[in-house]
Formats: C-alpha cells, structure tokens, sequence
C-alpha cells in the first residue's frame, strides 16, 4: 500500500495505470520516466525522441508526479 517512489515508466498506458490506482487511495505517486538513450533493444525504456511527449502526457495526470527521468544505456 505505501509506494515511496515507482521506477522505470516507459509508457503513457502505464502511467495512466499508475494514476488510476493512486486516485483510489487518495494519494499522488512520484515517477521516473525510463529513457533508454542508447536504443539498445535489450533494455527497456522510452526512445530519447519520445521521451518529452510522454512527460507532457504524464504531466497531465492529477495522481502521478514525475520526480526525474531514469537513463539507461
């Protein structure tokens, strides 16, 4: 039930999942976004392209806060 921080959010569908949860417990739910800078397919994360329009997606969310973005590569 406490969740401090939730690491690796690489999509808007995840996030929106996030939000919907954290909205039935009446709480707000810090993030990292996941960024895989160096586009390797064997990790996970966002593409660096995609990275701003899926935090100004999240932004608009009421239950999820972005704390930072999360770089893998």
């Amino acid at each position: 039930d406490k969740v401090c921080l939730i690491h690796s959010v690489d999509s808007y569908r995840l996030a929106e999942e996030i939000n919907i949860q954290a909205k039935k417990k009446n709480i707000t739910v810090p993030i990292l976004v996941e960024v895989n800078i160096a586009e390797e397919s064997s990790k996970f994360g966002i593409h660096a392209e995609d990275a701003i329009a899926l935090v100004e997606q999240i932004a608009q969310l009421e239950n999820v806060r972005r704390s930072e973005e999360r770089r893998v590569g």
